[in-house]
């Protein structure tokens, strides 16, 4: 395991300011990347990150992934990163591309400092986004919160209690539908989960797609 800080300018008046969640996020869990498996890659994609620098440029469906640590735009903060067990969901090439995108992890120690958290940015206030949080547990039984914009989204979220360890076909996300209050939104993993011996929050990939469509003029 290797220590990492990552922090890349968003850019002058970039401010964050509360997001209006559109419906209750969701958390589920995923067993691929076609439609009906769990996560939405169709569409237009603004961000699609991943920790894992080796898989940047890999693409499945419309989300073109791209180095967490080096896409411009994005903002990542954490302690640490390490590697987990390569998955293959259903075992098509596709799934096996989404496979190398989850296949590292950034993560902090509960209440140290820097917390994981994922600021994105160039936004368009007043529109419509939808991101997806990704999440595969290789070593603990680990519960934590996760915060968009301050305000608490999961209480005691866990990917571990949704699909188990070192789960090679099923991973766990959580998506929520949002109208930007500001040019950026703010990610926040960590808190105290009681019922888990482990509150060390993780990210393995997120994705940002624009769900508003600009009328031809």
């Amino acid at each position: 395991m290797k220590k990492q800080l990552c922090a890349l300018a968003l850019g002058v008046g970039m401010a964050v300011t509360a997001s209006m969640a559109l419906a209750a996020p969701l958390v589920g869990t995923f067993t691929g990347s076609a439609s009906g498996l769990g996560l939405d890659l169709q569409g237009n994609f603004q961000y699609a990150l991943t920790m894992n620098s080796g898989a940047a440029g890999v693409q499945v469906g419309d989300a073109t992934f791209t180095d967490a640590h080096a896409t411009s735009g994005a903002v990542l903060t954490h302690q640490n990163y390490s590697s987990v067990a390569l998955a293959s969901y259903t075992g098509s090439a596709a799934d096996q591309s989404l496979g190398q995108i989850m296949q590292q992890q950034v993560w902090s120690t509960a209440g140290a400092t820097p917390e994981v958290t994922l600021t994105l940015g160039n936004l368009v206030a007043g529109q419509t986004y939808r991101v997806q949080l990704l999440f595969a547990e290789s070593c603990c039984s680990r519960g934590f919160d996760i915060y968009q914009d301050g305000a608490l989204m999961v209480d005691d979220f866990s990917a571990s209690a949704l699909v188990g360890i070192n789960n090679t076909v099923e991973s766990a996300v959580f998506s929520n539908e949002f109208i930007a209050a500001s040019n950026s939104v703010f990610f926040r993993f960590g808190g105290t989960a009681a019922a888990f011996g482990d509150n060390n929050p993780i990210l393995n990939a997120a994705t940002l797609e624009s769900l508003d469509v600009l009328e031809a003029e």
